[in-house]
């Protein structure tokens, strides 16, 4: 379903769930490469982006790798919005980079975890923007109420 087509009610629990894919693979997947410096050795960006893959999160339950996360975090509701496919398709994609090779290599699987980065914060950006969209209206449906219940206060008040 596209983002869009959610139902109101649903809103609140597919933000927490798009809160944590943006936090624990959006922010985990990239974070490490995003802090070196532009000229870092290729070394050091190829182990920051084979941590950021293989060890996007790690807590107390050990160690999850990002294809681990997407299969726990994915919101099965979002099944066919165009962000959900673009993360599952540069996820599909990341798995056919070699973690060990060339610069090369390492630069276009930085490039498609950026990508799948960027996904992640359009899908927040998009909720919000559909949140905001349902207050307004939600706040206009509820003026309509306050002008419809005093105007039928007033009759009777006069009366």
């Amino acid at each position: 379903m596209h983002l869009q087509a959610v139902p109101p009610a649903q809103l609140a629990a597919l933000e927490m769930a798009l809160s944590r894919l943006r936090h624990h693979i959006g922010k985990w997947l990239v974070i490490r490469v995003r802090m070196l410096p532009a000229d870092a050795p290729v070394a050091l960006l190829r182990e920051r982006f084979v941590e950021g893959v293989l060890r996007t999160r790690t807590g107390p339950d050990g160690t999850d790798d990002v294809w681990t996360l997407w299969g726990r975090l994915r919101p099965a509701v979002l099944d066919g919005d165009p962000d959900i496919e673009v993360i599952q398709t540069q996820l599909d994609a990341l798995r056919g980079v070699d973690l060990t090779g060339p610069e090369g290599e390492v630069r276009r699987g930085i490039a498609i975890t950026m990508q799948v980065q960027a996904a992640t914060s359009r899908l927040m950006t998009r909720l919000d923007a559909r949140r905001d969209e349902f207050e307004d209206v939600w706040e206009a449906m509820a003026g309509m109420r306050v002008v419809a219940v005093g105007a039928a206060a007033a009759p009777r008040a006069v009366g």
